[in-house]
């Protein structure tokens, strides 16, 4: 078993294009997909966080 991860935008019209390696070629595969939201925070620069 072998895992990539990517990190990708779905667009409005909600399609995900994955292009493998070429090593994978002419094989079956069984191909699981897990998505998980990208939660964005706001970050603090080490300036504010020295003031405190």
């Amino acid at each position: 078993m072998e895992t990539i991860k990517i990190r990708t935008y779905i667009g409005d019209d909600g399609i995900l294009q994955i292009q493998l390696p070429p090593e994978i070629a002419n094989q079956e595969l069984d191909v699981i997909i897990v998505f998980l939201p990208v939660i964005k925070t706001p970050s603090q620069s080490p300036t504010n966080a020295s003031s405190l």
